[in-house]
């Protein structure tokens, strides 16, 4: 009866350290712009590229122009030419399908985005992630469901991607008409 209680204490004992263990060990997608991610509302996509000798003027044009069709009948909250400053609230949606694994869904997403125009350069930041409520009215906390959410987040992940190339093209190489 020792012995019963003995291995009882010790499997209470190490119980927390081998969930912990199985914890950890399940991977998170890389990412390349921010060190992972974005599963954390204080995460951000930084990118700055130089566009040869474009003044800060037209680079504002450009970027101005890209942030309109991007936004989607959202407003710009700053625009100002003289700073080269640009900021808008951009909302993204992630559409996954149903799998074996997850139920699938919708799910909406909102983000900073802040174009800066200068020194024929432009950096623009992506930050302040939010995950919407299925009403759109409560912002949930990125961090909630990290690992559950880990496929919506590659997928995100992807779609931020592609629009910061489509920002690359339409403002860095710009065909004059």
């Amino acid at each position: 009866m020792h012995k019963f209680y003995s291995m009882l204490f010790a499997v209470v004992l190490l119980l927390p350290v081998a969930t912990n263990a199985a914890i950890s060990a399940i991977p998170v997608p890389s990412n390349p712009f921010p060190s992972r991610t974005p599963m954390h509302s204080d995460e951000s996509y930084t990118q700055v590229i130089d566009c040869g000798s474009v003044s800060q003027a037209e680079l504002f044009r450009r970027a101005r122009l890209w942030l309109v069709q991007a936004l989607a009948g959202e407003t710009i909250a700053l625009s100002d030419p003289q700073t080269g400053d640009l900021v808008g609230q951009l909302k993204q949606v992630v559409a996954m399908p149903r799998t074996e694994s997850s139920a699938g869904g919708v799910y909406r997403f909102r983000c900073t985005i802040v174009i800066e125009c200068a020194n024929r350069k432009y950096r623009v930041r992506i930050t302040r992630f939010e995950q919407e409520d299925s009403n759109g009215t409560q912002p949930i906390v990125l961090d909630t469901y990290r690992q559950k959410m880990a496929g919506v987040y590659a997928e995100l992940d992807k779609q931020l991607k592609e629009r910061l190339d489509s920002l690359h093209h339409d403002v860095a190489e710009y065909k004059a008409f």
